[in-house]
């Protein structure tokens, strides 16, 4: 153990990140301050940079690292030059990583899209070591990780706080099935969380099935090469058995028979039922008469502010214009919002009206979409998230400086936290459609059944897994669309509790609500 001066810490560095590398300490002191000290903790020099660090590696060369994250929310492996006393090398790591790891000499190991990459920084390259749910491992559990000479990896994880923590070596091998298991392919171009924690609760769950995930992001430079891997596996005939349809064309798969719809297997399941799920969602999930995916949980994408301003008010796009006039000197009527973002937040919602995916229709010169191009238009073009005067959407609203925010509600306590915020009654208004206000559910843990896959009802073992109370009761990251979860959760959140004082207040609040 390295010797440590005893004086306490300064307040400023308490709670930071420390590592040892090279015979040096290296001490955050804040978001933008890197100190380096010798082994008796004597200061050597200090470090200033522009971005944030948000994690200090030590690497197996005896070198140092940080995770930095740039403007525009770009990440960087960036190096530590203690002979200069200044920072060294610097790499842009893919879009998705999160967390580093210490590699093998000569690269850095690096966790993102619910995969482990080794970063080879020499020949300015990255390559997937490990899918973490295809290895019943979860990227939030592990505590600390190191690659060994050989290429294997020391894992030390914790699944919950009520466990210990045990200590895995794992080395790679030839993929193999479970005895007595049929893979299962979920294939998607990104898979969030929620579905990595479904992987591996299915797989602990099921005698039959194996579920392997496969994101297709993992394989390709950017989000286009992705797509085209994965509708080049769908034309060959080796696409995956379920689909995460997330960012998917839907319409456009069901149209051409590549999703089968689900409601066969539920009208012939016992025990589960199309009333199991919350009708309105379901009407949602509906196209063409059919339900093609489903989800476990789900959110509500809407727009609020405050209730002075939207409350007893018919909300369309044309009384939305008119408000937006009585307050001209707001250049963001809808905090941090842009052109597109608000053509993309529409279509959400009104893209069957100019895009008919049966017949291979479209009516983008109509009037009604010239009308919905020129309002989007009048939004700002960008937003200049490194201004002095930028703030959050909430913040924004609270300040009087836009009139609404786009919210997702995702649970029961999401609408006291923004009253709370804002001091003030809240009023949902939903998107300014051309006759009303509307808003859209949304879930990231979409699945459907590819009509490719040859294991069916293997396909919907695994998504009735994920409609089942009991997966429900336990996983259901936002909203539980399960009908009887749904109002067992609702039944949780109205319950009042007694304060010392003898005041009776709801169990859900924030602040003075």
């Amino acid at each position: 153990m390295l010797p440590l001066a005893a004086e306490e810490a300064p307040a400023s560095a308490q709670g930071n990140q420390l590592a040892a590398a090279g015979g040096l300490l290296f001490l955050q002191q804040s978001s933008k301050q890197l100190q380096a000290m010798d082994a008796t903790g004597a200061e050597l020099f200090s470090l200033q940079t522009s971005g944030n660090i948000r994690q200090l590696l030590p690497l197996a060369d005896g070198s140092a690292a940080v995770l930095l994250q740039g403007s525009g929310g770009a990440l960087f492996l960036q190096y530590i030059d203690a002979a200069a006393e200044d920072w060294g090398a610097r790499y842009l790591l893919p879009q998705g990583a999160e967390r580093l790891f210490t590699g093998a000499a000569g690269t850095a190991l690096f966790s993102g899209s619910g995969s482990l990459f080794a970063c080879d920084t020499a020949a300015g390259t990255a390559s997937q070591l490990l899918n973490w749910a295809n290895c019943d491992l979860q990227p939030g559990a592990v505590l600390f990780l190191l690659q060994q000479e050989d290429g294997g990896l020391l894992c030390l994880q914790q699944r919950d706080v009520t466990s210990g923590a045990s200590l895995l070596q794992l080395a790679r091998t030839a993929s193999k099935t479970p005895p007595g298991k049929t893979v299962l392919r979920l294939g998607g171009l990104l898979a969030v969380s929620g579905i990595r924690e479904a992987v591996l609760a299915f797989n602990a769950n099921d005698s039959l099935y194996q579920v392997e995930l496969v994101e297709y992001t993992d394989q390709a430079a950017d989000m286009h090469a992705a797509i085209l891997l994965l509708h080049t596996d769908i034309i060959l005939g080796q696409g995956p058995d379920l689909l995460l349809t997330d960012l998917l064309p839907l319409r456009h798969y069901v149209s051409a028979g590549l999703l089968l719809d689900l409601y066969p297997f539920l009208d012939a399941e016992d025990g589960l039922g199309r009333e199991d799920i919350l009708p309105e969602l379901r009407a949602a999930w509906e196209h063409a008469g059919g339900l093609y995916h489903i989800s476990p949980d789900f959110s509500i994408s809407t727009l609020a502010g405050p209730a002075s301003v939207w409350q007893g008010l018919d909300f369309n796009r044309s009384n939305f214009q008119r408000v937006w006039q009585e307050y001209a000197e707001l250049r963001q009527p809808v905090a941090n919002l842009t052109a597109s973002g608000m053509l993309s937040a529409l279509l959400q919602l009104e893209l069957p009206l100019y895009l008919d995916w049966q017949n291979g229709s479209c009516s983008f010169e109509s009037q009604d979409f010239i009308e919905l191009l020129q309002f989007c238009a009048r939004f700002p073009l960008e937003i200049d998230w490194q201004s002095p005067d930028y703030l959050e959407d909430e913040d924004m609203v609270a300040a009087g400086r836009s009139l609404l925010a786009h919210v997702s509600v995702s649970d029961y306590g999401s609408p006291q936290l923004l009253q709370a915020l804002w001091g003030a009654p809240v009023t949902y208004t939903g998107l300014p459609l051309a006759e009303a206000g509307g808003n859209y559910f949304h879930s990231n843990n979409m699945v459907a059944i590819s009509s490719q896959s040859a294991h069916p009802e293997g396909c919907w073992r695994f998504i009735r897994f994920l409609l089942s109370e009991e997966y429900q009761l336990e996983h259901a990251g936002s909203f539980a669309s399960n009908r009887e979860v749904f109002a067992q959760k609702q039944a949780e959140a109205m319950q009042m509790e007694v304060e010392a004082d003898g005041t009776v207040k709801p169990r859900l609040r924030y602040g003075a609500v």
